[in-house]
């Protein structure tokens, strides 16, 4: 286990250094100036390039980052004048913890049980519902989503806010809709693992010994059937908590999904690339996390 655990850590420490490293040298590839503007003076333009060590060879901004980052110190924002990225993440993240958290709840427990329902009832107008929505959830984006969510529930109905996180009610359209397609992953990979242990041998043999059919499909079939789910709970888990760029911009949520965008418009390299960071470190520990946990639950995993 030990061994498992070490080659798991140290590829994911090559890992994030490979993100530091082509993260850093592909921004710098973007066309444009962070500091252009019709009324900023090009005296001024040099004067900020130097502040920031913009002016110092590409190769030793990037040693200089490196330590910064090895420190926790993303620097300083290029567009928000004062602000360091990781105040503007410690600020920021709540909003988009928040929000990812409740779209994990719904996707897990909703993604979950439709797909034991669709394997449970396969061939039968509930099974094909249920591919149906999956397959409605896997390919409608998220921003169509959250569109007709405050079309019909928020201007045609009038029931719920079209936008803004201030109480339980704004946070329901956006939740759904950042959950949607994750639990439509997760409803599919559940529905196709439910369905392929039911040929198991354990499942032949607690059927021979006479177990009920609902002991049977909660004590052996759900059971053997999560462990493949939970290699997609990892990159899930962590893009949903993280929040949604795209959703917390359509229903004008302060998470980081709003910063990252305006970060871009503004090409801010030191917000980017902290952001940037920040939600692929993220991504990784997440990953990381559930190798260990696959590894204790199955230990043919720790053994390969």
């Amino acid at each position: 286990m030990l061994k498992y655990i070490l080659n798991r850590v140290i590829v994911t420490i090559l890992t994030m250094f490979v993100l530091v490293t082509v993260t850093f040298f592909l921004l710098r590839l973007v066309p444009g100036d962070p500091f252009a503007g019709p009324k900023v003076a090009p005296e001024i333009k040099e004067r900020l390039r130097i502040h920031y060590g913009l002016d110092k060879p590409l190769v030793e901004q990037y040693i200089i980052y490196i330590k910064n980052i090895l420190r926790g110190d993303f620097g300083y924002s290029l567009a928000k004048r004062g602000h360091r990225v990781n105040k503007v993440i410690k600020d920021a993240f709540p909003w988009s913890l928040d929000l990812g958290i409740r779209a994990m709840i719904i996707s897990i427990v909703f993604g979950i049980f439709f797909g034991i329902v669709a394997a449970l009832n396969r061939g039968k107008p509930m099974d094909y519902l249920t591919v149906i929505l999956v397959l409605i959830g896997i390919s409608v984006p998220s921003f169509v989503v959250a569109a007709l969510l405050q079309y019909f529930f928020g201007v045609y109905l009038r029931i719920l806010p079209v936008a803004r996180y201030e109480s339980f009610y704004h946070t329901l359209m956006p939740s759904f809709a950042l959950s949607l397609g994750t639990m439509a992953a997760i409803a599919r990979y559940m529905r196709a693992s439910m369905l392929e242990v039911v040929t198991a041998d354990y499942i032949k043999t607690a059927k021979a010994k006479g177990l009920r059919y609902i002991q049977i499909v909660t004590r052996h079939q759900i059971r053997n059937a999560l462990f493949p789910v939970l290699t997609i709970l990892g990159p899930a888990v962590a893009m949903v908590l993280t929040g949604s760029f795209i959703i917390e911009t359509i229903f004008a949520i302060p998470g980081l999904g709003r910063h990252y965008v305006i970060a871009m418009q503004n090409l801010d390299y030191t917000l980017v690339m902290g952001l940037t960071l920040f939600f692929g470190f993220f991504l990784i520990l997440m990953n990381l996390l559930v190798d260990f946990i696959y590894g204790l639950v199955d230990p043919r995993v720790r053994h390969n």
